[in-house]
């Protein structure tokens, strides 16, 4: 029983370093600090440092963290641009833009 639970542990300690898959889409998604014109507005998103305790991570990493979710949400919408509504660091809310007319609505 102890190897089992050995085994168990460790296989839980990889899991938690593994990386995050990303949504297609995710790299080309445009941060804005501005309303894009002539764009379709898709959605509201937020984004937020998923991470454990609070002592874990610089609080950089905590916010580069956050702009990552917050690029994922807007992709996942199909959306291609963001404009940043609220900000307080390890969170972030947005609005989805398509602004670039190649890139396919979501069903």
């Amino acid at each position: 029983m102890r190897d089992y639970s050995l085994f168990a542990l460790c296989a839980l300690a990889l899991a938690a370093c593994s990386s995050t898959e990303l949504v297609p889409g995710t790299a080309q998604v445009k941060v804005v600090n501005e309303a894009p014109k002539a764009c379709e507005f898709l959605g509201e998103v937020e984004g937020q440092y998923q991470g454990g305790s609070m002592a874990s991570g610089t609080l950089l990493d905590k916010r580069e963290a956050a702009r990552l979710d917050l690029k994922q949400q807007t992709a996942a919408l199909a959306a291609d641009t963001v404009k940043i509504t609220r900000n307080s660091g390890e969170y972030l809310a947005g609005d989805a833009y398509r602004c670039d007319q190649r890139v396919p609505a979501s069903k």
